[in-house]
């Protein structure tokens, strides 16, 4: 029996068919395994950054986490809300965070506290992406970092701070700072209130307008010429009715270049008050003794008379 040529041709359609599923199916295995390796490559990756790396839905439920710090295991975080995690207000200020990212899709950032199982405080520097498929939010991708060690240092170094102005504030001297210009950036110090300035009043203005003159021989003028040449120089000076013992460095920035100028200066006043009284009352002590027609004894109590 002859197949007719309509019956030769569906069959024809059929093994051509056959063969495009065939590579359909090729080609959907080299995808998959495209894919596989590229989350592979991502695992790896994820796995070796000292970074949180997540996937949570809208609701803050956890899809994916690259590790769990010690005391969790990723079987017991996936599913479950990030917010358990973290204690209040930080939260509340996660959630507000990713509320922002999913009205706006554009990416946020927040840091938040997280206390470990063993009590310790670690603080995250969390930062909010959007994950879209086909114009749809899915996802939303958070990058933990630990800065705590950072933040410690960065309190450390306030609260060294907030001790030094306390100091400066208290203690009979003027601390400043000029840059390369010789122009006032800071002044502080309860010294100020002897030459009638108030606290970073003198910021804005040089060396040259606020001592009144161009000379660069001027002693405070010339330590401070010294200091951009990178050498501390030590000096004395009345101004304005006060007397001063000051010290003049370079001010350096990380890399070690020289930016300005910073200075100490201490008010010894009443040192020099003293001391000069101290003097007279030694004059005239002496003028006393030179001029005095009595006799002066002096007895040894533990000699015999």
């Amino acid at each position: 029996m002859t197949n007719s040529p309509g019956t030769s041709t569906s069959a024809q359609e059929i093994e051509a068919l056959k063969t495009r599923v065939a590579e359909l199916e090729t080609q959907l295995e080299e995808a998959n395994e495209t894919v596989l390796r590229a989350r592979a490559r991502f695992d790896s990756f994820a796995a070796s950054s000292a970074d949180y790396v997540m996937l949570v839905d809208t609701d803050g439920l956890f899809q994916y986490i690259n590790r769990t710090e010690r005391g969790y295991r990723r079987e017991e975080v996936l599913g479950t809300p990030i917010y358990n995690f973290l204690g209040e207000p930080d939260a509340s200020v996660l959630r507000q965070c990713i509320a922002n990212v999913a009205e706006t899709r554009r990416p946020d950032h927040c840091v938040l506290e997280h206390q470990s199982i063993d009590g310790h405080l670690q603080i995250f520097e969390t930062r909010v992406s959007p994950v879209i498929e086909d114009g749809e939010l899915v996802s939303l991708a958070l990058i933990g970092r630990n800065e705590t060690t950072h933040y410690e240092v960065a309190r450390s170094l306030l609260d060294r701070e907030q001790r030094l102005r306390v100091l400066v504030e208290q203690l009979p001297a003027i601390l400043w700072t000029t840059d390369r210009n010789l122009v006032f950036t800071s002044s502080q110090g309860a010294a100020l209130s002897g030459l009638g300035l108030q606290p970073d009043q003198a910021v804005g203005l040089s060396i040259f307008e606020y001592f009144g003159t161009e000379d660069k021989e001027f002693p405070a003028i010339a330590a401070h010429r010294h200091a951009l040449s990178g050498e501390s120089l030590a000096f004395e000076m009345d101004w304005s009715g006060q007397s001063f013992h000051s010290l003049v460095e370079p001010l350096r920035d990380d890399d070690g270049s020289i930016v300005g100028t910073v200075g100490v200066a201490l008010d010894v006043t009443a040192v020099r008050t003293s001391e000069a009284a101290l003097r007279a009352s030694e004059e005239r002590y002496r003028d006393f003794l030179a001029h005095s027609s009595e006799g002066i004894w002096r007895l040894e109590l533990d000699e015999p008379m």
